[in-house]
């Protein structure tokens, strides 16, 4: 569960754009099997993160798994 991981939680500032009601249409009807609860997790903080903002955190975690 990324996206409820402490980790990653911070990476969520108030900054951050909320989604549109288009996108959390879009959100309801996305389905990821490898994580249940995630997409839930992105709508709950109702605001967008992007892949840049985590990137160092996500290979940090990727090397540390390949230990």
């Amino acid at each position: 569960m990324l996206f409820l991981n402490p980790k990653y939680l911070p990476t969520v500032r108030s900054h951050n754009p909320l989604f549109t009601a288009s996108e959390l249409s879009l959100l309801n009807q996305m389905k990821m099997p490898w994580d249940n609860q995630l997409l839930q997790s992105i709508r709950g903080t109702e605001r967008k993160v992007f892949q840049e903002q985590i990137l160092e955190l996500l290979i940090k975690d990727l090397l540390k798994r390949m230990d």
